[in-house]
């Protein structure tokens, strides 16, 4: 639901009223204990900081977000009861109670007294000193006062002009349903939060029942980091002309294509060839490299010091357990998507490598991150049963190979013709028939070469096969397969052995593509892929993906804005350019042509570990 009203008289805000120039915005999530209220966690720029004491992540990192979380949001964005409000002047309590109104017809009256009683000790809250508690409490934790200096420039002193959302998380006893409920008010003019610094443009209230509570974090954090979207926070400016449904179309194209940063763990033995600060450890993530390049480029538009990169395994993601346990670690592979329509020829259609990824239909597209659909990777998990996963498959040749998937996707009981079909594109396929080299393709940055397979890889095969005999309502097919040794073949178009095959057939209007390449972005994680590689069983392949998409990390379509003297310069002399979080300089119209300077220093890296 979203509620458009003004601000409080009595609250400093914007003298016109008109949104900030610069559309990236601050988010902070403030959580209800059942005594009190905290900040649990901040975001800016692409950035999160976890503000409790008990937090696993005591530093700066890349907001992650679970496919759960986000399935739920959007249900609850999809419920009716969205209101307008016009004129009037509020403060930040009447428009939670606004919005309380709006979701609490399905809630006891008494419980509704007792929300608006949280709410009102909410405006008297103060934030915790989380950070002086941590930093007290371990003396590893943070290296210096100055880091932590760092972190209040970059997340407790807002840049002029900049604006905030502010998301309000609490536990509904008397709630009927299942799932949260959400609510977001667009105010005319910001509302002065002097606690916290912030003009808050957005407020949002998340009303959660019981039985979700291990999930209200995930939920404070999904709706926060789409506010980090800067072409979601723009379709928020207009929803007066796109109407009551204007938040769920902008939520949903938000989730079609999300940008990710799949883990890739960098060596440390090239450390000695690399011009770049401070020093390059064992088990440094590309994740890592790529905060440190946010922090620097925040920092350095505001003229403070930058903060000291200690270059250790900062992120605690959902495989490190399994891994510790198993005494295994990741596993890079080469991933290449095919495609064919009806009877059509093969064509490729991506590559990726050690997390990055090349259209081969874009000639003048460059290397970037790779994107997911979160119904994709939705319709990816309704998949995965122990009647589509074959692990461990002995195969001496492509044909033996792909007759195995064939015979897997023959159960789904699909039309004869579209078996027929299946078979011809499947054969074709494993013989090289009518299938291109993406080699033949340039790059507008010359770095295609990235995402060519090297000696000893290893690589993951996704096909995606689109039927016209198939009815336009039936739900996609997939198989996935494990090879029990690396294939002594390869594929035509490619030199790397073959590990995982993956197969999706579908109908017409089906979104195979999508499908494809958001699988296919999941491949270059290469903790999930080291899991996949070590999975004994059929459950724990599957257990493997659960871990990967309770935890997303997201890289944000937003532009870090520097100031033009002290931009640093290209090798050439140029100034760079603003620095694009989303990566691919063909995403957004507008945005300048070149790969970004702090990016072709990441890029530097996997390519001078790829020999």
């Amino acid at each position: 639901m979203v509620v458009s009203g003004s601000a409080d008289e009595g609250a400093a805000a914007c003298a016109d009223g008109a949104p900030a120039p610069c559309p990236s915005l601050y988010a902070d999530v403030w959580e209800f204990s059942g005594v009190d209220w905290q900040v649990t966690h901040q975001f800016n720029s692409g950035l999160e900081r976890d503000c409790t004491v008990a937090s696993k992540e005591p530093r700066l990192h890349l907001p992650a977000v679970s496919l759960p979380a986000l399935q739920l949001l959007r249900h609850s964005l999809h419920m009716p009861g969205a209101t307008t409000v016009d004129g009037g002047r509020l403060n930040l309590f009447e428009v939670h109670l606004l919005l309380l109104a709006s979701m609490c017809d399905a809630i006891l009256p008494s419980t509704v007294n007792e929300l608006k009683f949280a709410l009102a000790r909410r405006i008297q809250a103060r934030p915790s000193s989380a950070r002086a508690e941590r930093r007290a409490n371990s003396a590893t934790m943070w290296a210096s006062d100055g880091d932590s200096d760092g972190e209040a420039a970059i997340f407790e002193q807002p840049e002029v002009g900049t604006e905030a959302v502010d998301i309000s998380v609490c536990s509904v006893a008397g709630m009927k349903e299942t799932v949260p409920r959400v609510g977001v008010a667009r105010m005319d003019a910001p509302i002065v939060d002097h606690r916290l610094s912030r003009q808050v443009r957005y407020v949002a209230v998340l009303l959660y029942p019981p039985g979700l509570r291990h999930m209200s974090s995930n939920l404070g954090e999904a709706l926060a980091t789409s506010f980090m979207d800067e072409e979601f926070v723009d379709s928020m400016r207009h929803l007066n002309t796109d109407g009551p449904d204007g938040l769920l179309r902008a939520f949903d194209k938000y989730l079609s294509t999300m940008t990710i940063l799949p883990t890739v763990h960098l060596p440390g033995d090239a450390e000695d060839t690399l011009e770049l600060p401070g020093s390059v450890l064992p088990d440094t993530l590309l994740s890592d490299k790529m905060v440190e390049s946010i922090e620097d480029a925040i920092c350095e538009s505001r003229g403070i010091p930058k903060l000291q990169h200690h270059h250790h395994h900062s992120h605690h993601g959902p495989f490190d357990q399994a891994a510790d346990h198993l005494g295994g670690g990741g596993a890079s592979f080469f991933v290449e998507v095919d495609e064919i329509q009806g009877s059509e020829s093969w064509h490729m259609t991506h590559r990726l490598r050690q997390g990055l990824e090349l259209d081969s239909a874009k000639k003048s597209s460059g290397v970037h991150l790779p994107r997911v659909s979160v119904a994709a990777l939705a319709q990816l998990r309704q998949m995965l049963t122990s009647s589509t996963v074959a692990l461990d498959i002995a195969a001496e040749c492509a044909v033996s190979a792909v007759n195995v998937a064939m015979d897997m996707l023959r159960r789904s009981h699909l039309p004869q013709a579209a078996n027929d079909e299946l078979a011809r594109a499947l054969v074709d396929r494993a013989v090289g028939a009518g299938v291109g080299n993406i080699r033949t393709s340039g790059t507008a940055d010359g770095l295609g070469e990235v995402i060519k397979p090297v000696q000893n890889d290893e690589a993951c095969h996704v096909l995606a096969i689109t039927s016209r005999h198939i009815p336009p309502t039936t739900a996609m097919r997939g198989a996935f397969l494990r090879f029990k040794s690396p294939l002594n073949f390869s594929f035509p178009s490619t030199e790397a052995p073959v590990r995982f095959l993956v197969v999706f057939i579908g109908p017409e209007q089906a979104k195979l593509s999508t499908l494809a390449d958001s699988v296919a972005a999941l491949a270059v994680d290469e903790d999930l892929m080291g899991e996949l590689n070590r999975a004994g069983a059929v459950s724990d392949f599957i257990e493997a993906f659960d871990r990967r998409l309770s935890s997303l990390q997201v890289i944000p379509h937003a532009r870090l804005r520097q100031d033009t003297k002290s931009r640093s310069r290209l090798s050439d002399g140029s100034k760079a350019p603003e620095l694009s979080l989303d990566i691919d300089p063909d995403h957004d119209v507008g945005y300048d042509l070149d790969v970004p300077w702090w990016w072709r220093k990441v890029v530097s890296i996997i390519q001078t570990w790829q020999v």
